[in-house]
């Protein structure tokens, strides 16, 4: 929901459109250049869409969480050499996994046995003797929120949908699918739930089920518990609660504006009615983290744990958080858990950097490069790199891997780095190129004010320069921007690196009076700088 521009302009009021716009402008400019080079008469081109958005038709504004026909019904168009067949229209429902074999027909290879689809050139897609119901399944809603995953079938006449209250209806006569017939229990909605109560759906919860990750993982001493949710019966139905969405959007619009207590509250109350939410858990550890609330936040991703055992999502939160809070040891433990439940690179990434934690300059360069195998696309790799070179002393050599990275985010239009040009301006000020590194830093804080590690570095780069009432003005705006325990600390700590105790101690007892205070498990004190994170 947000094109880039033109089309940002174009469609300043309908965002949605302007998305549509972009994708079709990118169509266009692909088939363009096959036309260039001669290709496209003699190319297969298969256009489709993996899902449509709900626009609130049914109360969700995107998809994932109900199986409506504005989800479910996608475009689908076969370009086929020569032009063979054009203009020729399928009224019938085909599926997705049609397409694959479909593929393999026309490059003259026979479908594997087993397979779910069939090829759509054929007519074997849906035999005249017999309609076919097309199968589609959301688990989101199981596994993310606590309520029922669901089923559907749609044939050429009527939806089925399997829920905790199945629904039915009759999509050529009501397309909008706005009158529920199941109440009256017609030979369709027999026939079709029938069809989908004899189709085999394995379950699939998040998280390990490889046994050979399994073993790895219990070797490193975690052992998931069953997720209460896989168990629990009686699942709440997702069109009943659709509209807390809404509220999960709220507590997510209130962190991204940094409203971080509001956020917190949000987040409470909607866990306080539904616990089994996992995806709430997550953010309320975010937001507590964003707080100083360390072990708050702790105890949010240990719940959002049992509810989605080895989930590498929720390994990597824990092993980022323990190394923020310097306890290296516990961190490189869930970083190599991770790892096990198949994380890499982002767990190589981690455990370059407690590395570089450790100042084990060839483990960070060699976890730094692994992290990279293959996928040379990532950038916090080189951010690593470059920082083993600085600690080797090549400063110009780390300024110019700093500033390929730059060049990588500019290109691939990914917007900024959460550290990149705070790196840069540290480097720069090492190089006694002040003027440049405090640049740096204001740009650092421009895209993300609630760096500390940033204010305080810019506070020192001022008292180096022997400008202490703009180092005392760089705390004052770190602590009006980042109110919190970190704030406070990184700020206490600063003022000690300045000679200034006495005022340090008042801002540690201000953080422990504003209740957030909380010591690192392994009782060092935490890191002033935000995680880092590619």
């Amino acid at each position: 929901y947000a094109p880039p521009e033109p089309f940002a302009t174009t469609y300043r009021d309908r965002p949605y459109d302007g998305e549509i716009a972009a994708a079709d402008a990118v169509v266009g400019k692909f088939l363009g250049f096959l036309k260039s080079k001669g290709l496209y008469d003699r190319a297969v081109v298969i256009l489709m869409s993996d899902h449509g958005e709900g626009l609130g038709d049914h109360g969700e504004e995107e998809h994932g969480i109900l199986l409506y026909r504005e989800v479910l019904h996608v475009p689908l168009l076969v370009k086929l050499p020569g032009n063979r067949r054009a203009g020729e229209r399928v009224a019938r429902p085909v599926g997705l996994v049609d397409v694959f074999p479909t593929v393999l027909e026309l490059v003259g290879l026979e479908s594997p046995r087993g397979i779910a689809g069939a090829s759509l050139l054929s007519g074997s897609a849906a035999p005249p003797d017999k309609p076919r119901a097309i199968y589609s399944e959301t688990l989101f809603p199981r596994y993310h929120f606590g309520w029922s995953d669901l089923a559907a079938l749609t044939n050429d006449g009527y939806s089925y949908i399997h829920a905790p209250r199945a629904e039915l209806y009759d999509i050529a006569a009501d397309p909008g699918e706005k009158n529920d017939l199941a109440a009256g229990l017609p030979p369709a909605f027999r026939t079709l739930r029938a069809e989908l109560l004899a189709t085999a759906r394995p379950r699939q919860a998040p998280g390990v089920s490889d046994p050979e990750q399994v073993r790895k993982l219990a070797a490193l001493g975690y052992i998931g518990q069953a997720s209460p949710s896989e168990a629990a019966e009686n699942l709440p139905d997702p069109k009943d609660h659709i509209a807390e969405l809404r509220e999960v959007k709220i507590a997510l619009s209130l962190y991204g504006a940094r409203r971080y207590e509001e956020a917190a509250a949000a987040f409470r109350a909607l866990l306080a009615k539904n616990p089994a939410m996992a995806d709430a858990w997550g953010s309320l550890a975010e937001t507590e983290h964003k707080l100083g609330r360390h072990q708050a936040a702790l105890a949010a991703l240990e719940r959002q744990d049992r509810l989605t055992p080895g989930s590498p999502h929720v390994l990597l939160s824990f092993a980022n958080l323990y190394l923020e809070l310097q306890d290296l040891d516990r961190a490189r433990i869930y970083a190599e858990r991770a790892l096990a439940a198949n994380a890499p690179p982002e767990a190589n990434e981690v455990l370059a950097r407690i590395a570089l934690a450790r100042r084990d300059w060839a483990t960070a360069e060699r976890e730094a490069n692994r992290a990279l195998e293959g996928h040379q696309g990532r950038k916090l790799p080189y951010v690593v790199l470059a920082q083993v070179r600085k600690a080797r002393g090549d400063l110009p050599g780390a300024l110019r891997m700093l500033d390929e990275v730059q060049a990588k985010l500019q290109q691939s239009g990914q917007g900024e780095m959460s550290n990149l040009h705070y790196f840069r301006a540290d480097i720069l000020a090492r190089m006694d190129r002040p003027a440049e590194a405090e640049a740096e830093f204001r740009r650092e804080l421009s895209f993300f004010p609630d760096n500390a590690a940033a204010w305080t570095g810019l506070a020192l780069l001022h008292a180096s320069l022997g400008q202490s009432d703009a180092a005392r003005r760089d705390l004052e705006d770190l602590l009006r921007t980042v109110p919190t325990p970190r704030g406070y600390a990184a700020a206490a700590e600063t003022l000690r690196i300045l000679g200034d105790p006495e005022s340090a101690r008042r801002l540690d007892e201000r953080a422990r009076r504003a209740g957030g205070a909380e010591s690192a498990p392994s009782g060092q004190r935490a890191a002033a700088g935000p995680p880092q994170r590619g």
